[in-house]
């Protein structure tokens, strides 16, 4: 009578075949981006670690993603074999470690390409409002490299500085006239700047944030000009904190409104990115020593 080998057997065999295809993928997608790179040597600036419209990129994430199921499955079929229990430990650590770096890069690599896949989405008439949008910003925002005019129009700091004991970093300054005026998205009147205050005192201007009630902020740009809220947090007099077990502590309240950040430097998940990360503050203090962000 036949009998069927066990199941991490037949695994196991499986297990070298997935890990040959995905290296085969993923020289296919090399050799896929190669070629579009060469083609049109544009396509770099426009590009992030992973770009979903690249088909070279999807081929990369597929064949990595089968060579590491193919090597996961390796090491738990050797550990469900292992009479050793030190052979078990060795080979579950090594799957996990490849689960987990595998995970959190795929999550990494997808958040990176977030803006990219976005302007893929959006029309030339929406890329081309975006990038007039950018251009007007730049132009009507030159004034604040000052800082002295941004407190003379009213500005004032509501949230920390992060670093140095409160004294270096980036913060927020809104200007309660302009948050009053009624007027939304408007580049010569931004109700909120961002500034990154250095070590020496100087203040260098990051980016401008817009500010508008809830569900009506103008979005000309179509999904490039999105919106965003942060309901974690209140705002208080000239401060901004977080909710206690989701509450506002007394004296202030809930942040009601939707913002969406237009920044001045070169972002690396684009000019209208949420996010003030910790890899785009690195790109601003890189680009301020290479003397591509302007010192005041």
């Amino acid at each position: 009578m036949h009998h069927r080998p066990p199941l991490s057997l037949r695994l196991l065999d499986v297990a070298p075949f997935l890990m040959a295809g995905g290296v085969l993928v993923l020289l296919a997608g090399l050799a896929l981006d190669s070629w579009l790179h060469a083609r049109t040597p544009a396509l770099a600036a426009e590009e992030q670690l992973f770009t979903l419209t690249n088909p070279g990129h999807l081929l990369l994430g597929s064949g990595i993603g089968l060579a590491a199921l193919g090597a996961v499955l390796f090491l738990a079929c050797r550990a469900a074999q292992s009479q050793h229990p030190e052979g078990v430990v060795a080979a579950a650590a090594l799957a996990g470690g490849i689960v987990v770096l595998g995970g959190a890069s795929g999550l990494l690599a997808l958040r990176a390409s977030a803006g990219h896949h976005l302007a893929a989405l959006a029309t030339p008439a929406e890329r081309q409002a975006a990038e007039d949008l950018l251009t007007r910003t730049r132009v009507e925002a030159a004034r604040f490299a000052d800082f002295s005019v941004a407190v003379a129009e009213g500005y004032r700091q509501v949230t920390p500085y992060p670093f140095g004991g409160g004294t270096v970093g980036p913060a927020h300054f809104v200007s309660p006239r302009y948050l009053d005026d009624g007027a939304l998205l408007d580049p010569e009147h931004p109700e909120s700047l961002v500034y990154f205050r250095l070590p020496n005192g100087q203040m260098v201007l990051l980016g401008v944030m817009f500010l508008a009630p809830r569900g009506q902020g103008p979005t000309p740009a179509g999904p490039l000009t999105s919106w965003h809220t942060h309901d974690h947090l209140c705002l208080g007099t000239g401060r901004v904190v977080p909710k206690i077990a989701g509450h506002c502590p007394p004296g202030t309240r809930a942040i009601a409104g939707e913002m969406m950040h237009l920044w001045l430097f070169d972002h690396p998940d684009g000019p209208f990115a949420d996010h003030l990360t910790a890899r785009a503050l690195l790109a601003a203090l890189r680009q301020l020593q290479e003397r591509r962000l302007a010192l005041p």
